[in-house]
């Protein structure tokens, strides 16, 4: 019902932030999002910290993805600071407390939306959800302090600055999502899949971007052979 509901709330126009649950504290597995978290529409985000290095790192408690069954997208979309933040204390006039739940890293994106929407309204919700993803940074660690995999950091850690300056947006043409997902296929022979990006160009100029693949290096990874262009020029 709550998926559902997201679902409808995107189609008329809005942009649903939630928080991805915290599964990991009772599963330490994949497939742990919430079944808010799993709305295709919504900006589903999880919790991530600093540690003593200010190295930054997911929480114990973020679930970890993919959403079971989902080809066309992948959860959560991001993270955002979820532990020992300051809180207003409801009733308490001027006094606060700190707070840590993955319902905090929720609120500083949806924060992060609402000024990049202020500063850009000329942006759609679509536009508004790709672009804090196209920009935010994913130098955010796993629990054993490796890189965070997409499906549990999602794109990052929201970078305002970088959202509100950013020249162009992109998402995938058929689902309007800002990443790629090739979903769960069983490999048999030689099979080939295509992905459309589909560029925005946001500025007064012709903006040039080269392109390029990087792997994270894990098994199989030798298997699979990308075919993209060298460049490519979005017109304004």
């Amino acid at each position: 019902a709550e998926a559902h509901a997201i679902e409808m709330a995107s189609g008329l126009g809005a942009l649903v932030v939630v928080n991805a649950g915290i599964g990991g504290e009772w599963f330490d597995n994949r497939f742990n999002m919430t079944w808010r978290g799993a709305a295709p529409s919504a900006l589903t985000v999880g919790g991530m910290t600093s540690n003593a290095e200010e190295q930054m790192m997911v929480t114990e408690s973020t679930p970890h993805g993919p959403v079971r069954g989902a080809n066309g997208f992948t959860k959560p979309d991001m993270v955002s600071y979820a532990e020992n933040i300051d809180v207003a204390v409801v009733g308490g006039g001027e006094q606060m407390d700190t707070e840590s739940h993955t319902v905090m890293a929720a609120a500083r994106v949806a924060a992060a939306a609402a000024v990049l929407k202020s500063k850009r309204p000329q942006l759609s919700m679509v536009e508004v959800k790709a672009l804090l993803m196209n920009t935010a940074d994913n130098n955010v660690m796993d629990l054993a302090n490796k890189q965070g995999e997409l499906v549990l950091i999602g794109n990052g850690v929201e970078n305002i600055e970088a959202a509100i300056n950013s020249s162009v947006v992109a998402w995938e043409k058929s689902s309007y999502q800002p990443n790629l997902s090739f979903g769960f296929e069983e490999g048999v022979g030689l099979q080939r899949f295509v992905k459309e990006v589909q560029l925005k160009n946001l500025s007064d100029e012709t903006v040039t971007y080269d392109v390029s693949m990087s792997s994270m290096g894990k098994a199989g990874d030798a298997a699979l052979t990308w075919d993209v262009p060298t460049s490519v020029s979005v017109p304004a």
